[in-house]
């Protein structure tokens, strides 16, 4: 399986237990995009403000792609994107990008994981696992 320099934490839990088979190749990629909004100077003007309404608002986006190929030929891709917003107001600035960048991997992480626990029978049929308990069930 191909996952560099990340956290296994955000690696889909379906895969957590290495397949059995030695060809298959799994490989796991996701980018994280920050957009942010910088504050102006017509802020400082701006009566509502005062009464807690929101200055600006950032996002972070959180595009994941999984493939799964096997030596027989088959091969099937997942790509999800997850769109996180946050706003900040006078007061607050609500939380941190690296929170935001956080809860959208693990949403990232359970979309694709619901992706390939409803196609479990299609991997099944070509002969791929990827949970050790399946395999010792057959």
């Amino acid at each position: 399986m191909e996952y560099r320099n990340y956290n296994t934490e955000y690696l889909p839990l379906s895969l957590n237990d290495d397949p059995t088979y030695s060809d298959i190749f799994i490989t796991y990629q996701y980018e994280v995009k920050y957009g942010i909004e910088e504050d102006t100077a017509f802020d400082l003007f701006n009566p509502f403000l005062i009464f807690g309404v929101e200055k600006s608002e950032d996002a972070v986006v959180v595009n994941g792609r999984l493939n799964i190929k096997s030596g027989s030929n088959f091969e099937k891709e997942y790509r999800e994107t997850v769109i996180l917003n946050k706003s900040k107001t006078l007061y607050s600035e609500g939380i941190t990008l690296s929170e935001l960048r956080r809860e959208g991997l693990i949403q990232l992480r359970d979309k694709i994981d619901a992706l390939l626990i409803s196609d479990k029978d299609l991997f099944i049929n070509n002969g791929i696992s990827c949970n050790k308990e399946e395999i010792k069930n057959e």
